[in-house]
């Protein structure tokens, strides 16, 4: 049986799971498919976020030179950080609420230079709990960490985006295809680290990257060539709100070197058809609002003309 994967791709708010992978998968599922779904958002950021992801990042930091005085104070508490991460994100994922008692105390974080901006801002929690007070304080440690990233090792880099410039309306395909080409990245080498893990483990026959916001389209590219250059016969599939608003009237057919069909709008009835389409022999396929390339260009197909499910079925 065809084995189908829906991928969340970095980076995406973290504090909450978005919804398409999950009612997709479900969705799938309810039809008879082997489908499962993963936040790779989640796990690249909880990979970054982590001892052994900072080490990684200050050891490339430490290797560059020009460094100001804000970078240089961070540097100076590189070990503190390091070893606070691991408990920070543990408490911010709810895994352990007594450490809120320690985080507001003086000592337990390293405090870079946003601590001191923000200094006016702490007295407002006098009245209020000692764990929002906490998971306050943790969030401007990370938030910290995320402006490090962005001024020594990738520019691109957000909690919640990911090269979310280069994809916003782009006038050509160039500077992503540009930026692609860049594996030496430690950010991005980070990302295909974990694509590759999830690649092996599951080996699926069709991804299906969904892809809501610009600041996950370049990482749904890079991930999709890593996993077509691995299993050279599975099929991508790309959809999601950014693809029914900036790609809806794509003419540049290199985006086909990574993707094998674009779904515009809700995303059941197009990818159930894909996945009849890829099982059946009959030469007559009808397609869902999905873009395909054929030898006469980019080709946009919609010609399904049997049920539609309704909407609460879905």
């Amino acid at each position: 049986m065809t084995k189908i994967l829906l991928v969340m791709p970095p980076f995406i708010q973290p504090n909450s799971p978005y919804p398409s992978t999950l009612l997709l998968t479900g969705f799938l599922k309810q039809q008879g498919y082997n489908a499962i779904q993963a936040d790779l958002s989640l796990t690249c950021l909880l990979k970054i976020f982590s001892k052994n992801g900072l080490q990684k990042i200050f050891a490339e930091v430490e290797n560059s030179i020009n460094n100001g005085d804000e970078i240089s104070r961070i540097l100076a508490l590189k070990n503190h950080y390091i070893n606070s991460i691991d408990p920070v994100i543990s408490f911010l994922q709810g895994k352990n609420s007594n450490l809120a008692h320690r985080i507001v105390q003086d000592g337990f974080l390293p405090k870079g230079p946003l601590f001191f901006r923000e200094a006016d801002e702490f007295e407002a929690f006098g009245s209020l709990g000692v764990q929002d007070k906490a998971k306050y304080y943790a969030s401007l440690m990370l938030d910290e960490l995320t402006l490090f990233i962005q001024k020594t090792v990738n520019p691109d880099f957000g909690l919640s985006r990911y090269a979310e410039k280069i994809a916003q309306s782009p006038p050509t395909f160039d500077p992503i295809l540009q930026q692609l080409k860049d594996k030496q990245n430690l950010i991005n080498r980070m990302i295909l680290e974990e694509g590759e893990k999830l690649w092996e483990k599951e080996k699926p026959d069709v991804v299906g990257f969904s892809i809501p916001f610009p600041g996950n389209f370049f990482s749904s590219l890079l991930l999709a060539e890593d996993y077509k250059k691995r299993f050279p016969e599975g099929k991508v599939i790309l959809g999601g709100g950014y693809i029914n608003t900036e790609l809806r009237n794509i003419k540049d057919k290199r985006i086909f070197q990574y993707a094998d069909y674009l779904t515009l709008d809700d995303g059941e009835m197009p990818f159930v058809q894909i996945l009849r389409n890829l099982e059946s022999k009959n030469r007559n396929k009808k397609w869902v609002r999905t873009f395909i390339l054929e030898e006469d260009g980019i080709l946009f197909k919609s010609d399904y003309s049997g049920q539609i499910i309704p909407h609460d079925q879905l």
